[in-house]
């Protein structure tokens, strides 16, 4: 056998063997991940009204408090209360303008 034939065993080895990698790390988030064609829509709905009602007592919160400070350490604050969104660069620029109102 030469060299150049078992560089090649190697480099097939190592395919084969970054594939299988592959595929157990697929495996594992698959196992750990619902995909969203796993949710009823009933589902959906349920959780869109939970998100929407977190957001809206954040925003809510907020406006009485003059400020974000407390809110905006929370973690996937920012994927739940941009729901209240209608336009996010606006949304934005009000919500950080919440807490000038003390100056």
């Amino acid at each position: 056998m030469s060299k150049e034939s078992i560089r090649e065993e190697i480099r097939k080895a190592q395919e084969k063997l970054a594939e299988l990698e592959r595929l157990e790390k697929l495996e594992g988030r698959n196992d750990a991940i619902k995909s969203l064609d796993e949710f009823t829509v009933e589902d959906k709905v349920k959780f869109f009204d939970n998100m929407y009602k977190l957001a809206e007592k954040d925003l809510k919160d907020a406006e009485e408090n003059c400020s974000t400070e407390s809110i905006d350490d929370n973690y996937g604050f920012e994927a739940y209360i941009e729901i209240l969104a209608r336009d996010k660069d606006r949304f934005w620029s009000y919500w950080n303008s919440i807490g000038l109102y003390l100056l």
